[in-house]
């Protein structure tokens, strides 16, 4: 923590000395702008004499002389500059505005730093980190970092984030039993939300090496009424849906799914395939589904067999006024 602060101090100094130079030569720099002014209005002035000379209007003894003048009037309008000119580190104003910044920067910095940055990071708060900087900054192991977030949510029980991460963590490390306990705990804290309900039926799942039959598939429902539009929430209940025995339902998330994944190759190869594979589950095929309409549109075959013969009459007030294309 001190080399910290020493590093700090050294920067805000590095700071201040890049500042003062200009802050205490600032009418110097004023009457330098002003020379360069009055240089550029007698090379102008110069410029427009040897115009009217080469015009004609002056000769050359007429140039000469007012070039001379011309000169004359720019060396004393650059000495009387000089002599109101303050040499640098006199300027009171200088100072003063020096003495300003000499105090704010710090306080400034300081400040943003304690809002913006990592103060803990100088003087951990976590257990864990505390104890590497004990070690000489070597970093704790995850199974380290785990252990110190379960005794933080020891003391804070109902810290859903806290919880969450411990979820996702073990997810990770492919601790599943860990995992679900993690997320049924931030379910009774917050309720049926749609990622906690994923990420628990997850767990649950890959804990019964991926079997989504129960409780996943439950869990995975309420998801996707929640979020119906959810990509996790319609890959996995497809997933759920196929396991269960209900591959026109799997199809139906997957193909919800197809149009928000069209951008992810590797992605919809994927699901192309899971769909491909419910279709040969449920015994439907592409040419099948394609084909469907103009079966349903087809004039109706005649079964072959029994069947009831009906004869269909009108009255003779209506037979003359109906024509024999039209259905009864």
């Amino acid at each position: 923590m001190t080399l910290f602060w020493i590093i700090t101090a050294a920067m805000i100094l590095a700071a201040l000395a890049m500042l003062a130079p200009s802050l205490l030569r600032t009418r110097q720099l004023h009457s330098l702008d002003r020379d360069q002014q009055n240089v550029v209005i007698a090379r102008e002035r110069l410029a427009e004499l040897a115009a009217e000379r080469d015009q004609g209007t002056l000769d050359q003894a007429q140039f000469e002389q007012a070039k001379g003048e011309l000169e004359r009037s720019l060396l004393s309008d650059l000495d009387q500059q000089s002599e109101l000119a303050a040499p640098a580190g006199t300027s009171g104003g200088g100072r003063l505005a020096l003495g300003i910044v000499a105090l704010f920067v710090p306080a400034l910095t300081l400040g943003l730093y304690a809002y913006l940055g990592t103060p803990d990071l100088v003087e951990p708060r976590n257990p864990a980190l505390a104890a590497a900087h004990e070690r000489g900054g070597e970093l704790p192991s995850v199974e380290q970092m785990v252990g110190a977030l379960v005794e933080r949510l020891k003391q804070n029980p109902e810290d859903t984030n806290g919880w969450y991460l411990l979820g996702r963590t073990n997810m990770a490390l492919k601790d599943y039993a860990g995992a679900a306990a993690a997320f049924e705990t931030v379910h009774k804290l917050v309720g049926d939300e749609p990622s906690v309900l994923l990420g628990w039926a997850d767990a649950l799942a890959m804990n019964a090496n991926g079997d989504m039959r129960g409780k996943p598939t439950e869990l995975i429902r309420r998801a996707v009424k929640l979020a119906p539009e959810d990509t996790t929430a319609l890959w996995l209940a497809g997933m759920a849906e196929e396991q269960a025995g209900n591959p026109e339902l799997a199809i139906a998330h997957w193909e919800r799914l197809v149009p928000q994944i069209q951008d992810d190759p590797q992605a919809s190869a994927r699901i192309a395939a899971l769909i491909t594979n419910a279709r040969e589950k449920s015994g439907r095929s592409a040419q099948t589904l394609a084909a469907a309409p103009e079966v349903a549109s087809s004039k109706p075959t005649i079964a072959a067999g029994r069947g009831v013969t009906v004869r269909v009459s009108l009255s003779p007030e209506l037979s003359g006024k109906a024509s024999p294309d039209e259905a009864l």
